[in-house]
């Protein structure tokens, strides 16, 4: 029976893979065995994949309203009071809103934890198997040729390293992002593509490795068991500091790397690296 009512507003793709584990832990510690989801049309990507997922309950998806270019859509149930869907929805034993206040003022450091911490699941609370998602099969077949899959790019300002567009790949690299991001010349252009699409991809035996900037897929690449490698941004705060964003890639999914603005050399020597490390002499 369905309990739970998750309405998700003001987030973005990368913000909301940050609640999954705490999500997960959530149901677990609720006994809550499935559960629907309220969300926007661009961040129904989230949901839509789950659906593939054997460790995911999620019986159904309700769009509360529609938007026609998904970068600027993110707000598009922000205003929506959760309040109201015990009325709407009265069937519900539970109503859950998480928005972008919710993980704002969590006071946790670590992305992994924000949403956890919003979620009132203490980092303790969590098990590695909710750091871990499960496709229930892949379509892809797993015959043919090694490949790597990349994400240079994303809409966010500041997150772009250079490095990742300029290294040498010593396998094909699939490249993936919306189709208004970033596109290169000498890779086999996957950019468009669903969510979903792009997690099977991924998940293919075939791909030995995933780089990206700190991102949604590369957050998807670790979440899904695949050698990542995560090239983090940085910037200056009011202060002047340069600071490092982090997600923790190598710290919640172990055998990971996180680079901080990488160099074209130090990029290619962790890239060569992981290969051998996680494939041997079989690539």
């Amino acid at each position: 029976m369905t309990n739970l009512l998750l309405i998700l507003g003001g987030t973005r793709i990368g913000d909301t893979f940050m609640c999954l584990p705490g999500l997960k832990a959530y149901l677990r510690l609720n006994s809550i065995t499935s559960f629907d989801w309220v969300c926007g049309s661009w961040i129904r990507e989230i949901p839509y994949l789950l659906k593939h997922c054997d460790n995911f309950p999620l019986d159904s998806i309700i769009i509360k309203r529609e938007m026609r270019y998904p970068p600027n859509d993110w707000n598009d149930i922000n205003n929506f009071d959760y309040r109201m869907a015990y009325e709407m929805f009265p069937e519900y034993r539970y109503v859950l809103r998480l928005n972008n206040d919710g993980y704002a003022n969590s006071g946790k450091a670590h992305q992994f934890y924000w949403w956890a911490n919003a979620l009132g699941i203490k980092p303790d609370q969590l098990q590695p198997d909710d750091f871990i998602l499960k496709l229930k099969h892949n379509p892809l077949a797993i015959s043919g040729s090694p490949y790597i899959v990349v994400q240079p790019s994303t809409i966010t300002w500041g997150k772009d390293i250079e490095a990742i567009r300029t290294v040498g790949y010593p396998l094909p690299v699939y490249g993936v992002g919306m189709l208004n991001e970033y596109k290169h010349e000498n890779w086999i252009d996957y950019r468009g593509h669903s969510l979903t699409d792009v997690a099977y991809l991924i998940d293919n035996p075939n791909c030995k490795l995933f780089v990206g900037i700190n991102s949604a897929i590369t957050i998807l690449a670790s979440m899904l068991g695949k050698p990542t490698i995560m090239c983090h941004f940085s910037m200056i705060n009011k202060t002047g500091d340069v600071f490092a964003r982090e997600s923790g890639v190598s710290t919640m999914f172990p055998g990971n790397v996180d680079l901080i603005t990488p160099g074209e050399s130090e990029l290619q020597t962790v890239i060569n690296y992981m290969l051998r490390k996680n494939n041997g002499n079989k690539i």
